[in-house]
């Protein structure tokens, strides 16, 4: 029968790699170290590790927000990505409400000035609330906006 996939943290990957470079255990006792102190349900693969360790620097340039996730997630541009949400979260600070539509034209206007040019889909911006963990945006129908007259 085939082992069940496990999907972990960065954060504990990036723990099995420090646990690996310390020494004195195999891949292959690392894996299972992390699979007991993880509490995991089933076995890290040893492949597995081998790509974490190859790719170490990344997992140590995260950010928290990155460490939780238990995916990286490319984003096509991440410094219009990083401006933007910088942009998003002084706005929620100053207790702006803000709209799917607000944040969409926001990010065509930083696109405009850095000189790219993506495309601010639905999808790209259902994307963008769930990686920056937005709680207070508004994606659908504005109420307010439509007049009763």
């Amino acid at each position: 029968t085939k082992a069940r996939q496990v999907y972990i943290t960065n954060d504990q990957k990036r723990q099995l790699v420090a646990k690996y470079k310390e020494g004195g255990l195999t891949q292959g006792e690392v894996c299972e170290w992390g699979r007991i102190t993880f509490g995991l349900s089933g076995p890290i693969n040893q492949t597995s590790l081998s790509r974490y360790v190859k790719k170490h620097k990344d997992l140590n340039n995260m950010t928290s927000a990155e460490l939780s996730s238990k995916r990286v997630n490319d984003v096509a541009n991440k410094p219009l990505d990083e401006k933007l949400a910088t942009w998003v979260l002084n706005c929620e600070r100053m207790g702006a409400a803000l709209t799917g539509n607000i944040i969409t034209r926001k990010g065509q206007q930083l696109a405009e000035t850095m000189g790219s040019a993506p495309t601010f889909s639905h999808g790209w911006l259902h994307k963008f609330v769930n990686r920056h963990k937005l709680k207070n945006v508004k994606l659908h129908g504005e109420s307010g906006s439509v007049d009763t007259a």
